[in-house]
């Protein structure tokens, strides 16, 4: 169950997200091309503009940054990003938040 650019399974989330660094603020913008748009101050340089994302994720849904993991995309703009145990309900209730 998901949309296109998430899905469900037994881990929690999983969010196809396009990060925009070097914003001058973070923030959850909303969807493009099939992807969750996410500005964050950061830049892209050492691993920064990841941690932006990290922290701004587990901000946003109430989650320990450890349960927020990258799994693809370490070195682009484009990633897959695991949201650790966070169900459905939790993560739709947030949605409209952001407009989506």
């Amino acid at each position: 169950m998901g949309a296109e650019w998430y899905y469900v399974d037994e881990d929690g989330i999983r969010v196809r997200v396009r990060v925009i660094p070097n914003a001058s603020k973070n923030e959850v913008v909303g969807l493009l091309s099939g992807r969750l748009k996410v500005k964050v101050q950061k830049p892209a340089v050492d691993g920064g503009a990841n941690d932006g994302l990290i922290d701004l994720l587990s901000n946003t849904f109430g989650l320990s940054k450890s349960s927020v993991v990258i799994e693809h995309g370490q070195r682009t703009r484009e990633k897959v990003v695991l949201l650790k145990g966070l169900g459905e309900g939790s993560f739709s209730t947030s949605l409209p938040f952001f407009n989506l």
